[in-house]
């Protein structure tokens, strides 16, 4: 794990990705492990690398000035569970000088522990942030007055959304079901969470599910679902009835996406390892759905935690990974506009950047104009998108000194409504026009498209008529498209 650590965090530094996504796509089993490894390290890498320098680690031969490495095990021999394995025999040759330097760091900061010392100088002017923790009642499996009494007996439900003791918690304001706790509480050990009751999930993740607010026995995509918070919520805002397709295409994440989904008792969600983008819209099983969800990946630039802060993620992301990311999240946006009876489609990110957000919105909304909005959700929310965009004040953007959540943006597609059924008007027009001709089966036949953006089969008729005037008088008219039939 060590060797596995230090190689996410090379790559961590030279942009190759965020931390999230490197630890992911890594072989090493035990991700959470790695994941909180590589965290810590990235923390405390710049004083760790300090002790390194004073007691000669650096110049070992058998480490070969990986200095990733020395820091990894530089936080494992003073403040992880101890080094194993083959390392440890190099650790211990130093461990009289690394004493010595520890000691030095703890006068000079005046603590006794030097786990504070190491705090005390890590390389940010800025207090270290801590989000509040925020958790759901899984609806799905809990009574909400059941939870509430039984958490008391350990907490206090107050009113007050400043949370000044530890013991304390408060009813969300914006989001129903979610439940706000002092940034110290752990509920991990909890029974209720570990029982699928009570669901941990950051307030900003939320609102992509309550914006898409799918009725009971609506027919739901959430098409990268894993590893499953927001699936679940769909799930208990749907109450179980309906259907909620969950894609994700890696195995792994899908199979953690389906203990979610039964830990949650989620019973309408069907988890697939699919890739969105390879479903077809009109297959049967898909062309009835009317609602979904897009949070696709995204650079994570609004993260608000320990790989943020100690990784600088926010300049993590270069140009082109940005520009490749967006026409990701553009084309899977389009994707899901395209499904034939769609009513809405919201679509997230955790990112602050405008090429991720605003930009992508645009972009979409000019190719889908004419039969999608972008509509104003949540009006009482005073942190809008971004003025400079046309359609930016109708998103939504969260960040810690804003809402006190991760940063994240929400927007929403909802479509025109300009006629109750597009098939029955697109027949009736072909045979309102094609009644005042007449037709001859010797003359080639033309086929009709209902509209020119989107030749879908379902909305065509093939025609023959006697001369070229039920051509021309179709091609007059802006809505329509002629072929002429080979």
């Amino acid at each position: 794990m060590y060797s596995e650590s230090a190689n996410v965090i090379n790559n961590v530094l030279r942009r190759n990705g965020s931390l999230k996504n490197l630890v992911y796509s890594s072989t090493f089993q035990n991700k959470k492990a790695l994941y909180a490894l590589s965290c810590e390290t990235l923390r405390y890498r710049e004083v760790l690398m300090d002790i390194a320098n004073h007691c000669a680690l650096i110049k070992d031969k058998q480490l070969k000035n990986n200095e990733n490495l020395i820091a990894v095990l530089l936080y494992e021999h003073l403040l992880g569970k101890g080094i194993k394995g083959k390392h440890k025999m190099i650790i211990q040759k130093y461990k009289s000088s690394i004493h010595s330097r520890c000691e030095r760091l703890k006068l000079e900061t005046g603590t006794t522990d030097i786990k504070n010392a190491l705090q005390k100088l890590l390389p940010t002017s800025d207090e270290v942030i801590s989000l509040p923790k925020y958790v759901r009642i899984n609806t799905l499996c809990a009574n909400k007055d059941d939870i509430i009494t039984e958490l008391n007996q350990q907490f206090h439900l107050t009113t007050s959304n400043k949370l000044e003791e530890i013991n304390q918690f408060v009813y969300d304001n914006d989001i129903p079901d979610l439940l706000k706790f002092h940034p110290s509480v752990d509920l991990h050990h909890n029974p209720l969470y570990l029982s699928g009751k009570l669901i941990i999930q950051d307030k900003a993740s939320c609102f992509p599910a309550y914006i898409l607010n799918p009725p009971a026995g609506s027919q739901v995509i959430d098409c990268c679902a894993a590893p499953g918070n927001k699936t679940t919520h769909l799930a208990a805002i749907m109450n179980n009835n309906g259907t909620i397709f969950a894609f994700d295409k890696d195995k792994k994440r899908v199979k953690i996406l389906q203990t979610m989904v039964n830990k949650a008792k989620a019973t309408c969600v069907r988890a697939e390892c699919k890739d969105f983008l390879s479903i077809n819209p009109m297959d049967n099983l898909y062309r009835k759905v009317e609602y979904v969800l897009v949070d696709p990946s995204c650079s994570g630039s609004g993260m608000i935690n320990r790989q943020q802060q100690f990784t600088d993620e926010v300049k993590s992301c270069t140009d082109k990974r940005l520009e490749q990311l967006s026409k990701f999240q553009i084309s899977i946006v389009k994707h899901a506009l395209s499904f034939p009876n769609v009513r809405r489609v919201v679509y997230s990110t955790c990112s602050i950047h405008e090429q991720e957000n605003e930009l992508v919105v645009e972009e979409v909304y000019s190719k889908f104009s004419d039969k999608f909005d972008v509509v104003e959700v949540m009006p009482g929310w005073k942190f809008r998108g971004r003025d400079s965009y046309k359609n930016g004040r109708k998103c939504l953007r969260m960040s810690y000194e804003e809402s006190q959540t991760n940063g994240f943006f929400v927007a929403c597609f909802e479509r025109i409504k300009q006629s109750d059924n597009v098939e029955m008007e697109t027949l009736n027009h072909v045979n309102t026009v094609s009644s005042q001709c007449s037709f001859k089966s010797e003359n080639s036949p033309v086929k009709v498209f209902s509209n020119k953006n989107m030749r879908n089969k379902r909305h065509t008729r093939t025609l023959k008529p006697k001369s070229k005037k039920l051509t021309q008088t179709l091609r007059a008219t802006s809505h329509w498209d002629v072929t002429e039939v080979s």
